[in-house]
């Protein structure tokens, strides 16, 4: 009989990770198309910001109870692990700095500092989910 509750915790954390990439790579498709609309583009991705965010707190919660029931301290472990912290630190960034400034003021810089959290977001996602 297949293990349910290792099964459920497994989905959960592949279900937050495809909404983190997912959502990074949605949020580029955002900012490639026309810029006039920035300021409606700024706060979709706002919004999009927590999602991710909500999905990554998801994701590692079901990675630390997999962590502590199931997965021993093996390197590709432990450097999805190191994914998983420094996609916590691009989350809070985003949330506390990114997301405000995409709000109040759509255009300029916020646009351009949207982008490399994107691309690092999808990064970070990619080889979590690789490594899972």
């Amino acid at each position: 009989m297949p293990n349910l509750t290792y099964m459920l915790v497994n989905f959960i954390y592949l279900a937050g990770m495809a909404v983190w990439v997912g959502g990074a790579l949605a949020g580029l498709l955002i900012f490639q198309g026309d810029m006039r609309h920035a300021p409606r583009a700024g706060r979709s991705l706002a919004r999009l910001i927590q999602v991710q965010t909500l999905a990554l707190v998801a994701a590692g919660a079901a990675a630390a109870v997999k962590a502590v029931l199931w997965e021993s301290a093996r390197w590709p472990f432990l450097v999805r692990y190191l994914c998983l912290a420094a996609m916590g630190a691009a989350a809070l960034y985003a949330v506390w700095r990114l997301a405000p400034a995409l709000r109040d003021t759509p255009g300029g810089t916020a646009v351009t500092r949207a982008v490399p959290f994107l691309v690092t977001a999808l990064v970070l996602g990619l080889l979590a989910l690789l490594l899972s």
